[in-house]
């Protein structure tokens, strides 16, 4: 705590992460990302840019059903659950072709990049991020 009030928590959601917090997902309330949100007052949730893009091919495909307009549903749970949106910029750009020993899914690299540079913990489900994370000291929650 600094000056009585809870210091602020900045977390990055992984794509699915922030698909399970919108449809709540049940596997959430028993995670580490779980424990933050019930203990944690002030949190505050970003979404890489990138993620828009995943979402909006996941109901494209139909691997994610939607009942109302994929925009319209985006605006929406972007509002209700405060999260803000984290543009790609030339910094994370580069910083993603960098990441010795991650694997080449390009969006799964903007949104470490951007959880390095942005410095905020990133909330995840992927092993193969976690790994990374883990053995390059970058912070994360686990679902």
């Amino acid at each position: 705590m600094k000056n009585g009030q809870a210091m602020k928590v900045d977390l990055l959601l992984d794509t699915h992460a922030w698909i399970w917090l919108v449809t709540g997902e049940s596997r959430i309330l028993k995670s580490e990302f779980g424990k933050v949100l019930l203990k944690q007052e002030n949190v505050g949730f970003f979404l890489s840019s990138i993620s828009l893009w995943e979402i909006a091919m996941l109901i494209s495909k139909e691997r994610l059903k939607l009942t109302m307009d994929t925009r319209l549903w985006l605006e929406r749970f972007l509002k209700i659950t405060h999260t803000s949106i984290i543009e790609i910029d030339p910094n994370i750009a580069v910083k993603s072709t960098g990441l010795d020993g991650f694997h080449g899914d390009p969006a799964d690299r903007i949104i470490v990049a951007t959880a390095i540079l942005k410095k905020v913990k990133l909330v995840t489900a992927d092993q193969s991020i976690l790994k990374f994370c883990k053995s390059n000291k970058i912070e994360y929650i686990k679902i």
